[in-house]
Parts: structure tokens; C-alpha cells; sequence
């Protein structure tokens, strides 16, 4: 009986790390951004913003975006790829279809595989139209290299724009006011919807697309929308909406169920102009039943989500008098400042239990989840 409390106790040690400390996703050696970053707080207590009404309803209108899409599926999305320090490096230079962003980028060469995947190649692997996102992760560096509008060469890449993110760094920031891979200036792959998340719990915001953007952002954004974009109703890059808390679950189950409450914990943030409520995710053979529960059968309509509060200023590129929305000017705590992040999260080690893998390659670390599984069957043989 003694072995069975050692045993009792070590699971409910295992069980409470597993299931109560919200940590971010660990890949390798690498948390997707420490635990304190702006991808991974919860904001499901944050105030609304003043003007949140007024840009939901120009989202509703204007912008004729009233659903929620899940913009991937078994054969679209945004794959990535996972690289080691040993990968080889590749040669990157600028200026697809007259695009040329190297002002704005890191530059190359980048640790990229030269058959890696890029965005809308699933049947073709060179893309000749859309984005083309190419997403490479050093899994033991920690280091994210991510580009738009990647075209193949011969020994190696030409893109538009290119951004090399630093993992293990809170809230790593690029030079003010600069694009990334993404028009928002953000990274991609910290919110893009995975299957081996969605079939376990989301513990970070997503990714999302408007059809328009203001000549504005707010941190995490750092970039602005376009110069014509001086309407206030339109949202900042880098704005967080959430779903709201009333927002009825019955209809959903299993991954659909884990992407809803990510939506109400976590929220989403604003991180390209693009179709209309649009939420990015990678390729996985299992997507098929949670596109048929959120894109087809139960709906999410525009209005069940509310803009949260930002605490960081919003840095507008033309001068405005202080807008106003249903008679407020501002916001009714002005100072206010999130709560402290979870510090009950361990730091992430190497990869060597365990994993778990989609068509992309994915591989996250389920160590301690499989031993908490362990435990209980093994508690209720005895029990």
C-alpha cells in the first residue's frame, strides 16, 4: 500500500501539471515563446475596449464578414517544417513578382531544407500564386525563419519579405514599425491552429485575417495597414478579439470544443489583411469533421466576439481627434495592465519521450500527459 500512495501522489503531481498549468506549447528544446509573451496570455478576463463595438459592426457591414472560417484543411493551410542545427543553409534573396521588402527583413541564409513545403503547394510544390508562407523551425536553437511570397531557386529561396524570430525571447521584438512574413509585422507559426493541439487544448491565441486594416497597429503588431486606412472603426494589426463567454458550446465536441474555449481563453489576433474572419491553421488529414462542425454545420457569427483592451498604446500613422463610440472616448480604466502570467510552467527540455505527428511533421511533447493516462489506469485497477 505504501507503493500505491508513492504512486497516488506522483500522479496527482503529474495530473496538476498536465491539466491546470496553462503552458505554451513546447517543440525540442523550445517553448513557442516563454510563457509571458503577448501569444500566450490568457485574456478571457481582460475589459472590452471602448471602440469594440464600432469595429465589430464595420467588421459585420463594411467588411461583409459575418462568420468564422477555417481557413485550412487536409489539404491547405500553413505547413511548416522542423530543422535541427545540422541543416544545411540555404540562400535567400528578394524581390518576388516586383516585391522587395529586404529593407524590412532579416536576412538570409536560413537553415531551410530546399524541398521544404510552402504555402498552397500541397499538390504543387512551387506555388506560382497566393502568399506561399514558408515556416522553418530550429527545434533545438529555438530559432523561427519565416517568409512571404517564397518562390524555389536553384540553391535555395527568393521571397518578398523574410523575419527570423528568436523563441526563447518574451516578446521578441523587431525594429518598430517593420513587416515580418506576415503584413502585421507578427510571427505565424505562434497561432496557427494545429490537429495535435486541437485534440488536446490550444494554450495560445490564433491567427486571424480582415479584409482591411487601419493605417495603425498595436504591440504585438508592428506594422501599419495601408496609408488610405485612416478610418478608426477599422482594426490596428495586432488587435485581440475574443469570443465571448456566453457563447453556447453544445453544438461542438472534441477539437471543434478545444478551438472554441481557445477562442474565449486565449482569443485571436488581428495579423493580415485577407478574407474576412478567417483563422489560419496547418494541413492535417483529421481536420475534416471540425471544418463540418465550425464551417458548415454550426456557424460562429461575427457578433459573438468583443474586442479586448489593449495594454500597450496604438500607434497610429496619421494624426485623428480622439475617436468615440456609443458616446465613450475611452476607455473606462485607461492605465489598466494585465495580470502576472502563469508561473506554474516548467521549462521545456529535449524532446526524447513521447511525440506525437501530423502530416506536416509535428511533433509535440506529450510526456507527461501519457504518464498521467498511466497513472489513472493504473489507480483504478487497484481502486
Amino acid at each position: 500500500m505504501a507503493g500505491l500512495f508513492i504512486l497516488s501522489l506522483f500522479c496527482v503531481i503529474i495530473s496538476f501539471h498536465t491539466f491546470v498549468s496553462a503552458c505554451p506549447p513546447i517543440y525540442g528544446n523550445c517553448f513557442v515563446f516563454p510563457p509571458d509573451d503577448e501569444w500566450n496570455k490568457e485574456i478571457a478576463d481582460w475589459p472590452v475596449d471602448y471602440m469594440s463595438d464600432c469595429i465589430l459592426q464595420n467588421i459585420q457591414n463594411k467588411m461583409n464578414s459575418s462568420y468564422v472560417h477555417l481557413d485550412f484543411a487536409p489539404d491547405s493551410g500553413i505547413p511548416y517544417v522542423f530543422v535541427k542545427n545540422s541543416q544545411s543553409l540555404a540562400t535567400i534573396t528578394y524581390g518576388t513578382d516586383g516585391n522587395d521588402y529586404s529593407d524590412e527583413s532579416d536576412p538570409g541564409p536560413f537553415p531551410i531544407p530546399l524541398n521544404a513545403p510552402i504555402e498552397g503547394g500541397f499538390y504543387d510544390p512551387n506555388p506560382t500564386s497566393g502568399d506561399r508562407h514558408l515556416l522553418s523551425f530550429n527545434t533545438e536553437n529555438c530559432e523561427l525563419f519565416e517568409m512571404w511570397y517564397t518562390v524555389r531557386t536553384s540553391g535555395g529561396f527568393e521571397c518578398a519579405s523574410s523575419a527570423l524570430w528568436h523563441l526563447n525571447e518574451t516578446n521578441n521584438k523587431r525594429p518598430a514599425g517593420y513587416t515580418s512574413a506576415d503584413a502585421g509585422g507578427l510571427p505565424i507559426f505562434p497561432g496557427l491552429v494545429k490537429f495535435a493541439e486541437a485534440n488536446t487544448s490550444i494554450e495560445h491565441a490564433v491567427r486571424f485575417t480582415l479584409p482591411a486594416a487601419q493605417y495603425a497597429y498595436t504591440y504585438p503588431g508592428n506594422h501599419f495597414g495601408p496609408k488610405t486606412n485612416t478610418d478608426p472603426t477599422l482594426p490596428p494589426y495586432g488587435s485581440r478579439f475574443r469570443l465571448k463567454a456566453n457563447f453556447p458550446e453544445d453544438n461542438y465536441s472534441g477539437p471543434s470544443l478545444v478551438i472554441i474555449k481557445a477562442l474565449k481563453k486565449y482569443g485571436m489576433i488581428f495579423a493580415d489583411q485577407g478574407t474576412g474572419i478567417f483563422i489560419s491553421g496547418s494541413p492535417d488529414p483529421n481536420w475534416e469533421n471540425v471544418i463540418d462542425q465550425i464551417n458548415q454545420k454550426h456557424k460562429i457569427q461575427g457578433t459573438w466576439f468583443e474586442m479586448v483592451q489593449s495594454p500597450y498604446p496604438l500607434v497610429r500613422g496619421y494624426t485623428i481627434a480622439t475617436p468615440t463610440c456609443n458616446g465613450k472616448s475611452q476607455n473606462s480604466n485607461p492605465n489598466w495592465q494585465p495580470q502576472p502570467y502563469n508561473e506554474n510552467c516548467v521549462g521545456p527540455t529535449p524532446t526524447s519521450g513521447s511525440t506525437t505527428s501530423n502530416s506536416s511533421g509535428e511533433k509535440n511533447t506529450i510526456t507527461h500527459s501519457v504518464l498521467a493516462m498511466i497513472c489513472i489506469f493504473v489507480i483504478a485497477l487497484f481502486f
